[in-house]
This record gives C-alpha cells, sequence and structure tokens, in this order.
C-alpha cells in the first residue's frame, strides 16, 4: 500500500482552484475535479478517494452538509475532508471541526500550504 497512488477530490467551482490545485497535486496524487456536490457523490461511489478537499461554497449545496453527509454514512465516515474557504473565520474553523473535517485551508490556495497540509493529513 505505500507505493500505492493516493487519490483525491477536489471539489469546487471555483475554475481557478480547480486548476492550481489538479496542477500542484497531480505530480504526487491521482487527482479527480468535481465542480459540484452532484459530481462528488457520483465520484465517491466510484473512486474511493483518500482524501477529499472540499469547498465550502459549491453552486449546489453548502460544502458544511456535504461534509456532515459524508461523516454519517458509514461507506465515507474515514475518508479525510479538507475544506477551503475565501476567508479565515474562526467560527467557520470550528464547524468544520464540529462536523469531522480534517483541517481546514483558506484560498487563496498557496502550493506549499496545500501539499503540507494533505501531505499531513494523509499520513495521519
Amino acid at each position: 500500500m505505500g507505493n500505492t497512488i493516493k487519490k483525491i477530490i477536489i471539489v469546487s467551482n471555483d475554475k481557478s482552484a480547480l486548476l492550481f490545485s489538479s496542477f500542484h497535486l497531480s505530480d504526487t496524487y491521482k487527482v479527480y475535479s468535481a465542480p459540484s456536490g452532484g459530481v462528488l457523490r457520483y465520484l465517491v461511489k466510484n473512486v474511493r478517494p483518500d482524501l477529499i478537499l472540499l469547498d465550502t461554497d459549491l453552486p449546489d449545496a453548502n460544502g458544511y452538509e456535504v461534509l456532515e453527509n459524508l461523516k454519517n454514512s458509514a461507506k465515507t465516515a474515514l475518508i479525510p475532508v479538507i475544506l477551503m474557504n475565501t476567508e479565515k473565520n474562526p467560527l467557520d474553523e470550528t464547524k468544520s471541526w464540529s462536523l469531522g473535517a480534517a483541517d481546514f485551508i483558506t484560498k487563496p490556495l498557496s502550493q506549499g500550504d496545500l501539499l503540507g497540509r494533505i501531505g499531513d493529513t494523509l499520513t495521519l
């Protein structure tokens, strides 16, 4: 399992966040992009990701509700989820932790922060 390439689903309708994340992660991970919660539901069933990078602001769903649904399902409860938000708000971070997020990252994303947080989360 040590040599298996980890699979990450990036969920965001922010095209720049999707492109940035995919570009910086694709050398190390198998990356799947989902522009909505609906696409995420399909990918989770078919890809079985090792980690989900989830935007809190989606066109068809609230990222916090998506996280809560993932954590309440026996099939997806153990998948670590890192939430992304456009502003750093302590209440959002607290809400993320209480719903079971593995981490919280603020956009705009930086390569070092993104790679570090994902690497740390997957190591745990």
